[in-house]
């Protein structure tokens, strides 16, 4: 199990890898994620929390890190903000035969995601920023066994980079609401 915060990054990704730099971290590699989200139910009218609960998601990336059928099973606080989750990967080989086939058993496509992912790190600490097609610029900063998430946004504040009010963000969703109004 590992916690996570996603939040939006309130100017370029320029400058924000210039800030970013400044505080000693370093360019570690850039990908391209193209993520779709298959659910078991009618994604009309659902919170995240229904729909994640009952989704999965086929991953394909530019760099060979191995395409995979991802399930994440996640942990909500009372507030229904995720505070952990595990993942279950299958690797794939072929993409678009997958696609294919949940298509064809009626599974039901909510929502197709495509992100420029860049990696920093410092001292072993990884911050990625996910540019997401049609939605923004954010960091994701995750931690494995991490119990106190309110750590973890600590440690963005720190960054120094002009940051969104919300930590907590599911970024396939906002994609989802903003794609269906």
């Amino acid at each position: 199990m590992f916690s996570e915060i996603t939040v939006e990054v309130l100017c370029t990704f320029d400058e924000a890898a210039r800030i970013i730099e400044a505080r000693g971290f370093s360019f570690s590699h850039r990908y391209k994620m193209h993520d779709t989200y298959w659910a078991t139910i009618c994604h009309i009218d659902r919170t995240y929390k229904e729909l994640i609960e009952r989704s999965f998601l086929v991953r394909e990336f530019d760099d060979n890190y191995g395409n995979r059928i991802t399930y994440k099973r996640k942990i909500f606080d009372e507030n229904d903000n995720v505070i952990s989750e595990q993942k279950t990967d299958c690797v794939i080989t072929d993409v678009v035969a997958a696609n294919k086939i949940f298509a064809q058993v009626k599974l039901n496509n909510w929502i197709t995601k495509k992100a420029d992912l860049i990696i920093y790190t410092k001292d072993g600490v990884e911050v990625c920023f996910q540019i997401i097609d049609c939605l923004g610029i954010f960091i994701e900063i995750e931690q494995e066994d991490c119990k106190n998430i309110s750590k973890l946004i600590t440690f963005a504040k720190s960054l120094g980079l002009p940051l969104g009010d919300d930590f907590h963000l599911k970024l396939p969703y906002l994609l989802y609401l903003k794609n269906n109004p």
